[in-house]
């Protein structure tokens, strides 16, 4: 008894001893303390200017925002919400708005407050309301008078606040929310809008006892050693109450709550000496490019484009395919069934190999499975995109069912041997495969042509017209191929090269930026581009470069070059429209200054080389199903098509020539036509460059006049015979 009574003791010790630890690790805290803290190290974040006529980099960071919804209904009140959102409300009858389960008053909750769900990166060392707008972290004046309770754990600060009653017109805009952020919900006068809402809306809805209020106020802010921020965050909750009569006078009650969670994290500080200035990066690029185009830099240019193979059926790597679904286009097409009736049994797709060598192969494919043909409407087909699937185990032992499974278990999908027994996962794999016997079924050319060969030369013409078109639309667009120039000083480059080709005053900014690195070695920067797509508009290789093709440009070729050599077909073929996704990635720049070295990467600022690269994917559309209906699915697209291609371009052995003052045409004299090119320019008729300024500028005072125009004729009149 004595010995079990010591134990109890010790516990309870081992327990007090805990709750003490756990007291003080968690203590009360001076809310001026932690406000001067906070207050402090957001300015650091928001505002590059130190106050002493110094300043520093702005860090990045991460801002999230989640909104967590939730929403209860008693009685038959959601059947009657149901019912008067989808006859009074129709601007809330879509997603997110609405959904199977019927409305979600959170979602329209979070709408009408103005908040919404955020996860996004913003760069350091750039604007952040560039990338998160109102969101972006500002510096913070919070009142240590408004703090409710402050407390310490570590080094995390928690400070609470007083609730919000927006029903006795409390306004959230006198709150802390207003203090931490300019994208605070907008939630005062909340219930008198939703009453108002009600009545306009003729819902015969009739609230009382309504409660509403902006609950559980916290700012928490965590720091490391040095005093500086790895987490900002603040929360609330949007919660409300009230009892609404229909044409029932028993009220039915509603009740919701908008949790709101916002963190500013994972800070990324500027080090000196240490990270690449981006926006210093982007800003010498730009005013090298600018300084070779302005001042007719010669150069030296090299491009290669070419096709990056791929394995068709056959095993062959060729350039590029194309394959038509001749069960999607027969299927869909009445006419075209009567025509080509007689090869449905045998073929399901044409796959059409191009190779510049080998030429073009074509191959018919039939998708064989269990039940592929069946016509019984009760019975699952089996289809390519959903074929029959069976289960399968695989072991190191045996291939097949585990020989290690319990006795009398076997290998099945309710008892797969990795559950039970000594098999474990690693040792045995169990699963749902895709049944072997389910696959496409090819036939050559020849083995086409001997089932019907009036249909096999029809899809044969057509496949030659596809690489006649489509492959030679893209070899056209893609530039496929070689190009090289040596472009003298003070030369038009667009007298050689194709202009998308020529160097480009680029216009980079730090968000198109990423990886820069210098190499001592070489004195090269090199730095990455995002991958460029239709869904951000390829605006930062817009930045960069004209040599590249958006995805409507490429639609649009092979829309009219497809009409032009098929337009007896195009009808029939139901394909007047091609689809495709574009998308450029392993965008990579490579530039070097001028005398670049380890301690000066920048050189004089005049460019010595630059060098790009990137591989480019242009495919057909893939069908996509809708999300709330995956009956309507969109078709299979009739012609499918893959081309996948790499370039690399260089421009190097840059000369640049040194303009005598007054040379504003930049012929490499001064003549009376430099002069009559500034009084041009006086009167508006001439645009001059940033280049052509500076030498026009005879007398340095910053502008181009009437002034200078003599000064030129002055120096061409000294100058001797």
């Amino acid at each position: 008894m004595k010995k079990i009574l010591s134990i109890l003791l010790a516990m309870v010790m081992i327990v007090s001893s805990i709750t003490v630890a756990f007291v003080a690790f968690a203590a009360a805290a001076d809310p001026a303390d932690v406000v001067e803290m906070i207050n402090a190290q957001s300015a650091y974040i928001a505002n590059a200017d130190n106050g002493d006529g110094t300043s520093h980099k702005l860090p990045g960071y991460s801002f999230i925002r989640k909104l967590t919804p939730s929403t209860v209904v008693t009685g038959e009140g959601r059947e009657i919400i149901n019912e008067i959102m989808a006859n009074k409300y129709p601007e809330y009858a879509e997603k997110p708005y609405h959904t199977d389960s019927g409305y979600d008053l959170g979602a329209i909750l979070a709408n009408v407050v103005g908040v919404s769900a955020v996860d996004k990166k913003v760069k350091k060392n750039s604007d952040a309301s560039l990338t998160i707008g109102r969101d972006a972290l500002k510096p913070l004046k919070l009142d240590a008078a408004d703090v409710k309770s402050a407390t310490k754990s570590g080094n995390i600060y928690t400070l609470k606040y007083n609730d919000i009653d927006i029903v006795a017109g409390e306004r959230v805009e006198d709150s802390v929310l207003a203090d931490i952020t300019a994208n605070f919900p907008q939630a005062t006068g909340l219930d008198k809008t939703i009453v108002n809402s009600l009545k306009s809306h003729d819902t015969a809805l009739t609230p009382s006892n309504f409660t509403l209020t902006i609950k559980d106020i916290k700012v928490t802010a965590k720091f490391d050693s040095t005093g500086r921020f790895t987490e900002l965050s603040y929360n609330y909750t949007i919660a409300g109450k009230v009892s609404l009569t229909y044409v029932d006078p028993t009220p039915f009650d509603v009740a919701f709550t908008l949790k709101d969670y916002t963190r500013y994290t994972s800070f990324d500080y500027y080090n000196e000496g240490i990270d690449f200035d981006y926006d210093e990066l982007a800003k010498k690029i730009n005013e090298g490019t600018a300084y070779m185009v302005d001042t007719k830099a010669g150069y030296t240019y090299a491009r290669d484009n070419k096709y990056e193979k791929q394995e068709n059926s056959n095993g062959d790597y060729v350039d590029y395919l194309f394959t038509l679904n001749t069960a999607e286009l027969l299927s869909s097409n009445a006419a075209l069934s009567t025509v080509f009736g007689t090869i449905l049994g045998y073929v399901d797709k044409i796959e059409i190999s191009v190779d510049e060598k080998l030429g073009t192969d074509l191959r018919a494919s039939k998708w064989v499975c269990k039940n592929a043909n069946s016509s019984d409407p009760n019975v699952r087909k089996c289809t390519s995109s959903d074929p029959h699937q069976i289960w399968q185990c695989t072991c190191k032992d045996v291939s097949g069912c585990c020989s290690c499974c319990p006795a009398g278990t076997g290998c099945t999908s309710t008892h797969p041997c990795d559950k039970d027994g000594a098999c474990r996962s690693e040792d045995c794999k169990c699963g749902y495969v895709n049944d072997p016997d389910c696959k496409y079924v090819f036939n050559t050319e020849k083995e086409l042509s001997d089932l019907d060969a009036n249909v096999a030369g029809i899809f044969s013409t057509i496949g030659s017209a596809l690489n006649g078109t489509i492959g030679e639309t893209a070899k056209t667009k893609f530039a496929i191929g070689s190009t090289t120039a040596n472009i003298a000083p003070t030369s038009d480059p667009t007298k050689k090269l194709d202009k998308k080709f020529t160097v480009k005053a680029t216009q980079l900014d730090v968000f198109d930026i990423e990886e820069p690195s210098f190499d001592p070695s070489d004195g090269t920067i090199t730095f990455k581009i995002a991958d460029q797509s239709e869904e951000n508009g390829y605006k930062s290789l817009s930045h960069l470069t004209d040599d590249y093709v958006t995805n409507e440009e490429f639609v649009n070729a092979l829309n009219a070059s497809f009409a032009n050599s098929l337009s007896s077909l195009t009808e029939k073929l139901n394909i007047a429209v091609l689809n495709s996704k574009l998308v450029y990635s392993n965008i990579t720049c490579t530039v070097k200054f001028v005398d670049a070295a380890e301690d000066n990467m920048y050189g004089t600022g005049e460019i010595e080389s630059i060098n790009l690269s990137y591989d480019m994917l242009a495919a057909s559309k893939d069908p996509k199903k809708n999300a709330d209906d995956p009956s309507t699915e969109t078709s299979t697209p009739i012609i499918d098509y893959t081309f996948v291609t790499s370039m690399r371009s260089s421009v190097k052995d840059v000369e640049y020539i040194d303009y005598e003052k007054g040379d504003v045409n930049m012929d490499t004299s001064v003549s009376l036509m430099d002069a009559k090119l500034v009084l041009r320019y006086v009167a508006e008729l001439e645009t001059l460059n940033d280049y052509q300024m500076l030498l026009a500028d005879m007398n340095e005072d910053s502008a181009v006049t009437i002034v200078d125009a003599k000064a030129i004729l002055e120096k061409i009149a000294s100058q001797t015979v």
